[in-house]
């Protein structure tokens, strides 16, 4: 059985959040090198980020969010979260041990 093949929208998000992982970058006036290493992984790793080449996995949206201060629905959707009117429940409490 072999891997499912994304369908078509995966491609253009992650072609979106490359482009905006750039603009932001630019407006920083820094090098992919040097965002790559406030993320805390190689300049190739990070370029296929920005290229669309890859999906960023979890860990490294949450340190995104946290250099960048833009949440992660910003970089994954193009708008914060507090803009997109999505309305969310709160957990229900933990089960005592």
């Amino acid at each position: 059985m072999g891997r499912v093949k994304d369908p078509p929208i995966a491609a253009a998000v992650k072609r979106e959040f490359g482009d905006r992982l750039r603009r932001w970058r630019l407006a920083e006036e820094i090098t992919q090198r040097e965002f790559a290493e406030r993320l805390g992984i190689s300049r190739d790793r990070y370029a296929n980020y920005e290229d669309g080449s890859n999906e960023m996995p979890y860990w490294l949206l949450i340190k995104l969010e946290e250099i960048t201060g833009k949440d992660v629905r910003f970089w994954i959707v193009g708008r914060m979260a507090r803009d997109l009117r999505i309305p969310v429940r709160p957990l229900p409490p933990d089960e005592p041990a």
